[in-house]
């Protein structure tokens, strides 16, 4: 998902009745913590395990990652038809950047909405992958709920202020109904692939008996 920075004219995120159904996301993640087996895909130098709560058939695929000069982001998405899918995005920023929520939160609604989004409602206090995350849901061009979350995997605090910083973000997006999404959350898991150095064997030699 593209992100947009923005200075001045921010609204203020409106949470109302309808974050109810975020809320139940949550309490659906502790629900079905355990309720599918996991697949594991690889995307870039990550692995992705997740489970799907359905049983109509769908596709997985990693997609080409997008390299930035400042940051690359490996994707994987997840799809049933042409309206309902998934698509988890990992970015992988060169330096540390500012992993602030309540900036990101912003700043992602932001782009929520120049997508089209509407009646965006937002959750704050979500955890994922072991790590605290926010998401929003709201209706898409095709009047189709979209459910939006974000985390950091390696956010950290700072030194210099009253902000967090770190170099890997987590996007998830979903089309899928609230169970299934919930399930996606629930059971997802990142972790980036630890570079083996393979040895290779060295060849026997055999030297000559003396006599």
């Amino acid at each position: 998902m593209a992100r947009f920075f923005y200075r001045d004219g921010i609204k203020p995120i409106k949470v109302n009745i309808v974050r109810l159904i975020l809320t139940l996301t949550s309490m659906l993640v502790l629900a079905y913590a355990v309720s599918a087996s996991s697949e594991i895909v690889t995307t870039g130098p990550y692995n992705v395990s997740f489970a799907m709560n359905m049983t109509q058939k769908y596709g997985v695929q990693s997609v080409t990652p997008s390299v930035e000069s400042f940051r690359t982001s490996y994707s994987m998405l997840i799809t049933t038809n042409n309206t309902t899918w998934a698509l988890v995005k990992i970015i992988e920023y060169k330096n540390y950047t500012d992993a602030t929520p309540d900036l990101w939160s912003t700043i992602d609604l932001r782009g929520l909405e120049k997508r089209g989004l509407k009646n965006i409602t937002y959750q704050p206090n979500m955890l994922i992958d072991n790590e605290s995350a926010f998401g929003f849901t709201g209706l898409n061009s095709q009047n189709n709920r979209l459910y939006f979350a974000s985390y950091w995997l390696d956010s950290k605090g700072c030194d210099c202020g009253p902000v967090y910083i770190g170099k890997t973000n987590v996007d998830i997006e979903s089309t899928y109904p609230l169970n299934t999404t919930a399930e996606l959350m629930s059971n997802l898991h990142v972790e980036k692939i630890a570079l083996a150095v393979k040895l290779k064997p060295k060849p026997l030699t055999f030297a000559p008996t003396k006599q």
